[in-house]
């Protein structure tokens, strides 16, 4: 059965690097203005004894403002840069933000908020294992941060880790919602309902990637397209539901011949059609034969017995890249046609 993957564990998901970027550059931004401002006023509030040096807080506002300057530099390159890249945004967040509370020993509490702006971007932009990691980052940054300050109690910073932990959980639930939604409907966009083969859309977009990787590797690949002989007959004696039984039938039999790598699709109405990768127009034909009189014989057993007509065609090297997709297709059509003016229930291929 055709069957379409969705790969879930890509580390930046499915936004491109443009939006990784952009939205990573605009926190930069903020969050290091945020914590700018905020800094000198969260040191005046504390009493007199917990203020500590001000060269330690200097580093604060050191990582404000590279903060900011990286968030610029993102936003100024964010439609050249590499989406992979955009994975080590959350940890050098969360690196600028710990890092002055662990030389102030002063864990602020704009501090631990700006903590789960990383985890957030990580749970909406990135995958399931980098916002895992991200957490677990953030969570080590935050103990670390309220072991060296000595007035901070497990009261104070337990909230904090609780809250971030509840977030993170609550990212990975929608992540997963989300994953699952998003499969279900690209499994529903390239399978045909009726057979559950793969669906003409389908076909065309994997017969194209196939044509592409084979003509670089010089390898062969044929086309094999498959119609059902008198059906429109079937149709009118014995009615619709018999005719969709037929060919729910008949897709079973394609879907079980085929090889690994093969593509079985429905290409619409009675017609079928059979991607063959690495396989010379002579087994194409042999298999085609061999395919033809399957059908025959299991029909016999079936309510309605049926024959086909099948037409093969192989990727010829001298066709132009651009076009060789439905110049393929045309073929085996044209191959297709030629088996049924020779009388149907054979097998006949193209000859340039």
């Amino acid at each position: 059965m055709h069957e379409t993957v969705t790969n879930s564990r890509d580390l930046t998901g499915p936004a491109p690097g443009i939006v990784l970027f952009g939205i990573g550059g605009g926190l930069f931004v903020l969050g290091g203005m945020v914590a700018g401002v905020s800094a000198p006023f969260y040191r005046a509030g504390l009493p007199a004894g917990q203020r500590g040096p001000e060269s330690a807080w200097i580093v604060g506002y050191v990582c404000a403002a590279l903060g900011v300057g990286l968030g610029i530099a993102l936003l100024a390159a964010r439609d050249r840069l590499h989406a992979r890249a955009a994975v080590s945004l959350p940890f050098v967040a969360i690196t600028l933000i710990a890092l002055p509370m662990l030389v102030s020993r002063t864990t602020t509490f704009t501090g631990a908020i700006l903590l789960l702006w990383p985890i957030l971007y990580a749970g909406c932009l990135l995958s399931e294992a980098v916002t895992w990691a991200t957490i677990t980052a953030s969570l080590l940054s935050l103990v670390a941060a309220s072991v060296v300050d000595p007035h901070l109690t497990v009261t104070s910073y337990g909230p904090m880790a609780a809250t971030q932990a509840l977030t993170v959980w609550v990212m990975i639930t929608l992540q997963r919602r989300v994953h699952r939604v998003v499969g279900e409907l690209s499994r529903q966009a390239s399978t045909d309902p009726l057979t559950g083969l793969a669906n003409r859309r389908a076909l065309l977009d994997t017969l194209d990637r196939e044509m592409a990787a084979h003509l670089r590797r010089g390898k062969a690949l044929s086309l094999m397209m498959i119609d059902v002989d008198q059906f429109k007959q079937l149709n009118d004696t014995a009615g619709h539901d018999a005719g969709d039984e037929v060919l729910r039938r008949l897709a079973a039999v394609l879907s079980g011949g085929s090889r690994r790598g093969d593509l079985a699709a429905r290409f619409g109405g009675e017609e079928f059609m059979l991607i063959m990768t690495d396989c010379a127009l002579p087994d194409a034909v042999a298999r085609a034969d061999q395919l033809r009189a399957q059908i025959a014989a299991e029909s016999v057993g079936w309510d309605h017995a049926l024959t086909v007509s099948i037409g093969v065609a192989e990727l010829r090297r001298d066709l132009p890249e651009s076009d060789a997709g439905a110049r393929l297709v045309g073929q085996a059509d044209a191959a297709l046609y030629a088996a049924k003016q020779d009388g149907r229930n054979r097998v006949e291929a193209y000859q340039s």
